[in-house]
């Protein structure tokens, strides 16, 4: 799937090594270092929003395309540093290749099928060596995640081209269930007065303005986000609900008994691998009540601590049980900031709420079917709000 070489295969085929890296991945994506990526990430989105001129009108031709350049650009800004290679003209490779990775990675379609795929991810990967090449994990901005990886696997025998390939993985990754979901909120808040109305009050309860000889600053302290933005949060955990259904697996440690809500036993054997659809217990109606097939973000508002655990484990989106994926909160801090600030500094015109598709094999989160629908939408500055610069600290 990485294209890596059998230097590579059989360094990371060592139980030791594999293990060190998850320790990395996980360490890093925690306390501190998730702070400084997620300050790195969301300061590259403050770029392109903080270029609006007052008085202007910008017409977005495609709103998906969009959301997907601006994310990219940040994730791996976030990731790879002020020296970050994969930047926004190079931004259609990592979607080109997503959109064949199941392909390429079951290693069963004709080479003229995935031939595109193929060569963005090759573009990525001369990219990811001149970084490597140059010393780029030691640059400024740095995520811990990439500095400590690239320390790790260069102590193992990686060269420069080794890295570039493996670590092609952190921002397609950090993007390929990133930017679908972000799209959904967005399309949703926007496409709804009430929501925009709810999360603008939520948004300017935890701001920070400041006046300074330049102008006026605004920023909010993204860590206050996921607890200090109830309706927001809501609406984010609505669309993990409705839209993002990827399949999970897992395969059989050892004999185990697992008992149904009816009491049925079931005895799944070591070494069978495990699938489940989130679907089912994402849509369920004896969880979610008679108006699950609705999207209500009300629901996750004021329900007891029985019921929260109940839906705590029903949605599938970021994996379940003890193992979830550990670059969740990075996510939730990029997604619920890019729309935090456009609700609050920005007015967005013309956008349509298109319905929703059933996603192919290796996709996560459900694509959007526009049929006759204007993709586009028109962004300005909010009145009152045309000479505020966004920024985010550390």
């Amino acid at each position: 799937m990485w294209g890596l070489s059998d230097n590579a295969i059989n360094i990371i085929s060592v139980k030791e090594n594999t293990q060190a890296g998850l320790n990395i991945i996980h360490g890093t994506l925690l306390g501190e270092p998730l702070h400084k990526l997620n300050v790195v990430a969301l300061s590259k989105i403050m770029d392109y929003l903080n270029d609006i001129q007052p008085k202007t009108f910008v017409a977005v031709p495609d709103m998906f395309n969009w959301i997907r350049d601006i994310m990219i650009d940040a994730i791996a800004t976030g990731l790879f540093g002020d020296m970050n290679p994969l930047t926004l003209e190079h931004a259609h490779l990592l979607w080109t290749y997503d959109n064949k990775q199941s392909l390429v990675a079951l290693d069963v379609a004709p080479r003229f099928m995935i031939r595109d795929a193929l060569k963005a991810r090759d573009g990525i990967n001369k990219l990811l060596l001149s970084y490597y090449q140059g010393g780029g994990e030691d640059g400024p901005r740095v995520s811990e995640i990439v500095r400590q990886r690239a320390k790790l696997l260069r102590g193992h025998g990686f060269d420069d081209d080794d890295l570039a390939h493996m670590e092609f993985l952190l921002p397609w990754v950090g993007s390929t269930n990133t930017i679908p979901t972000s799209f959904w909120l967005f399309v949703r808040v926007f496409t709804n007065p009430d929501y925009i109305s709810r999360i603008r009050d939520e948004i300017e309860s935890i701001l920070i303005l400041k006046d300074t000889s330049e102008g006026r600053t605004a920023t909010f302290d993204v860590r206050k986000l996921e607890k200090d933005c109830p309706f927001l949060n809501a609406v984010y955990q609505e669309v993990l609900r409705f839209y993002a259904h990827p399949v999970g697996n897992r395969m059989v440690m050892q004999d185990t008994k697992i008992q149904d809500a009816e009491g049925n036993k079931y005895l799944l054997k070591k070494g069978v691998n495990v699938q489940w659809p989130p679907m089912v217990t994402q849509s369920n109606d004896t969880i979610w009540g008679q108006d699950a097939d609705a999207f209500r973000p009300e629901r996750f508002l004021d329900v007891t601590a029985q019921d929260e655990k109940l839906r705590r484990g029903a949605i599938l989106a970021f994996g379940g049980g003890r193992h979830l994926c550990p670059g969740r909160k990075f996510a939730l801090s990029e997604i619920l900031g890019l729309v935090g600030v456009i609700v609050l500094g920005f007015e967005v015109e013309g956008l349509s709420l298109p319905d929703s598709t059933d996603a192919g094999v290796g996709v996560g989160v459900r694509p959007a079917q526009w049929e006759s629908q204007d993709r586009g939408f028109s962004l300005s500055r909010r009145e009152g709000w045309e000479n505020v610069t966004w920024i985010f600290e550390e």
